[in-house]
């Protein structure tokens, strides 16, 4: 189905005809819509089974499988992930001593 030229007002929705395409359109919609619910359950469950053999979070396993995803699609995101890294370590580096000790925080608690 063809979008209307962004010059075409929308139209009221009480004003919408449904013809025969339409109809077809929106119902095709509609199952794809399921499917993808379906499909996003299953992949669900697939990773709660991976993590499980892996002896890691879900969470975990689901952000490594995202890096991996952008790294395949757009390549360099696993290099700018460890700059970061490598950033944030060098800021913990310069600020070890004014930083609170594991210890001094759990002293606390």
């Amino acid at each position: 189905m063809k979008k209307p030229k962004a010059k075409e007002e929308a139209k009221d929705i009480t004003q919408v005809e449904f013809t025969k395409e339409t109809k077809k359109a929106i119902r095709a919609i509609i199952n794809s819509k399921k499917r993808i619910k379906l499909d996003e359950e299953a992949v669900k469950d697939d990773v709660e089974a991976v993590a499980a053999k892996l002896g890691l979070k879900p969470g975990e396993v689901s952000n490594m499988l995202r890096l991996i995803i952008e790294e395949e699609e757009r390549g360099g995101v696993l290099e700018k992930v460890e700059k970061r890294l490598d950033f944030a370590r060098q800021i913990l580096d310069e600020f070890e001593d004014e930083l609170p000790k594991k210890e001094d925080t759990e002293k606390k608690e």
